[in-house]
Parts: structure tokens; C-alpha cells; sequence
């Protein structure tokens, strides 16, 4: 295997996907929010961990006019980089996987990432960007998972979970190294938060 190209710098206009780098202007309409393989406590009786169902999404996707999308699930959540690449390549439809962690409530207690300090997740968000997503997350990080090609697949951006009107101790440290990572790397990042319409919980005055 080849080694892995180093990220294009923003004035070439390339984006990371999971297919290889392309350039910016090829995109076209993204759905820059959405999952394909998800599976968190939140979401108890929600999870996507089904690759034939998530190709007919992608499909559908595609059949809507979606050219791309950001698919949004960071490490330890069930994500599947190696049968996005499949999907992306048998809809056409072109996929950015994110990397870095989400809110701490997705994360059971004892989970491995918690753990992490923050030199730990830039270097884990750093390779995932450089070297590939592993093919398995799990606290000693293995080999990188692969597409259709060969190639490894790739992060192109950087997610950073937060929670409602409070950021703990594991969210700062997961800001902190996303920061780092995108710093090292050159590739963009996304903060989400929850809103007002997913809490039920006022404002603690």
C-alpha cells in the first residue's frame, strides 16, 4: 500500500473523501448533517448498523439531487468507514466522513475514549485524517479500514460534540484537540450542540 497523500492545503480547494481527495467545486449540492452507521445510547432503538439499508438512503439521496454528504459520526459510535466507501461507490454519491468525538452523554460511562487526555484525541483525530479511520474503533487503534481500492478511507473533517448550556470536562478536551488536529491537518471542523427543540430542560438561570 501506498503511503497516504498529505492533505491538499486550503488554497487548492480539495475536499477529503472517502474515496480520495476531490476537488471542492465538484460537491455540488451537500447534505452536510446527516449518518449512514450510528449507534449511541441516546439513540437506544434508533441505531444504523445495517450497510444494505444505509445504501438505499444513499440512493434515495441521490435520486433527491444530493451530489454529497458530511456523514457526521465521530469515534466510538458505531460508525463504519470501509462500508461508506462501498456505499459511496455504488450510489455515485460522494461521502466526507467526519472524525473527533461527540457530547459526552453519547458515550456510556466507562467507555475507553472518556479517558483520553488530549494529546491522545489530536493524535487520534490527526491520523484518522493522515493515515485512515480504523477499521475498528477501540482504545488501541488498529489498522486503518479500506475501500473498494485498497485505499485507506480517510477523514476530511472534524467534529466536536458539546452539551446544552454546559461543556465538561471530556468536551473541552475534545474541543482542545479537534483544534489541534485541524491545525496539523488543514481540515475544516463542525461544532455540534444540542438546541432548545431537543432539550426539555429550561435555561439554569
Amino acid at each position: 500500500m501506498s503511503a497516504p497523500e498529505p492533505c491538499a492545503d486550503a488554497d487548492d480547494k480539495a475536499v477529503r473523501t472517502v474515496l480520495g481527495d476531490r476537488p471542492a467545486d465538484e460537491l455540488g449540492r451537500c447534505d452536510y448533517h446527516e449518518h449512514l452507521f450510528q449507534v449511541s445510547p441516546l439513540l437506544s432503538g434508533e441505531e444504523l448498523d445495517d450497510e444494505e439499508a444505509s445504501g438505499r438512503e444513499a440512493a434515495a439521496l441521490r435520486r433527491a439531487g444530493i451530489d454529497s454528504m458530511v456523514e457526521a459520526t465521530p469515534t466510538g459510535l458505531g460508525r463504519n468507514p470501509a462500508a461508506v466507501a462501498r456505499v459511496s461507490a455504488a450510489t455515485g454519491l460522494t461521502v466526507v466522513h467526519v472524525s473527533g468525538a461527540h457530547r459526552q452523554e453519547h458515550y456510556a460511562a466507562g467507555h475507553w475514549i472518556l479517558d483520553c487526555d488530549t494529546a491522545e484525541l489530536t493524535a487520534r483525530f490527526a491520523a484518522d485524517v493522515r493515515d485512515g479511520l480504523p477499521a475498528r474503533d477501540s482504545a488501541e487503534r488498529g489498522a486503518p479500514a479500506v475501500g473498494p481500492t485498497g485505499a485507506p478511507v480517510r477523514a476530511g473533517i472534524l467534529k466536536a460534540g458539546i452539551g446544552y448550556w454546559r461543556i465538561s470536562a471530556f468536551e473541552r478536551r475534545v474541543l482542545a484537540a479537534v483544534a489541534a488536529a485541524a491545525g496539523e491537518t488543514g481540515v475544516p471542523v463542525m461544532v455540534h450542540l444540542p438546541t432548545l427543540a431537543t432539550n426539555a430542560s429550561p435555561r439554569p438561570l
